[in-house]
């Protein structure tokens, strides 16, 4: 089972890599994906394809092969093996969609995907010490998720939920889009 899981991320890391060559050269596309319509406003989900965002897909893929080859010789006889590898994959989908994210739909999607996952790979062991880590982790998830929602606010209020308004960036934004990464990701003073 993990071979085939791991020679789909490496496949995927050789396709990134390449299409990073591609619009190293060329200029970048933008996928759009209607998901409804409210009045005259389209709420899409749009994925940006572009060197930076392949340069960092190919990296996360990367990685993401190293920790799936890993995996085979660490946790292979678990008994819950095969679901940790689900697991795992969802992770890495939630990661792709969070980096490739042209709009804030779309990167709150791979935002909250990621926030659920890292709550159940940190559960996976189902005792009570990996329980209350992960309603640890769960809880400096939703501060982070509380200011990330204030970064969108912020994008709203000056004109739009598309990324593409990162040029009019003041100093408490910053502060708080840093914040809420450092939350999310369960770094100090946020890690237990």
């Amino acid at each position: 089972m993990i071979p085939r899981f791991t020679t789909l991320t490496l496949i995927c890391f050789t396709g990134s890599l390449r299409s990073f060559l591609y619009f190293n050269n060329n200029n970048g596309i933008i996928l759009e994906i209607i998901i409804f319509k409210i009045e005259s406003t389209d709420y899409t989900l749009s994925l940006s394809l572009d060197s930076i965002s392949m340069g960092y897909l190919s990296c996360i893929l990367l990685v993401s092969s190293c920790i799936l080859i890993f995996t085979i010789f660490y946790i292979q006889n678990t008994l819950n093996y095969r679901r940790f590898i689900y697991i795992v994959m969802i992770f890495i989908l939630s990661m792709s969609l969070m980096v490739l994210s042209d709009n804030f739909i779309a990167l709150i999607v791979g935002w909250d995907g990621l926030g659920l996952i890292s709550f159940c790979l940190v559960i996976f062991y189902e005792n009570s010490q990996s329980l209350r880590s992960g309603i640890l982790t769960v809880l400096t998830n939703r501060l982070g998720d509380s200011l990330f929602l204030c970064s969108i606010y912020y994008f709203l209020s000056i004109g739009g939920y598309s990324t593409n308004y990162i040029n009019t960036i003041n100093t408490i934004f910053v502060f708080i889009i840093v914040a809420g990464r450092i939350t999310k990701r369960a770094q100090i003073p946020f890690c237990s």
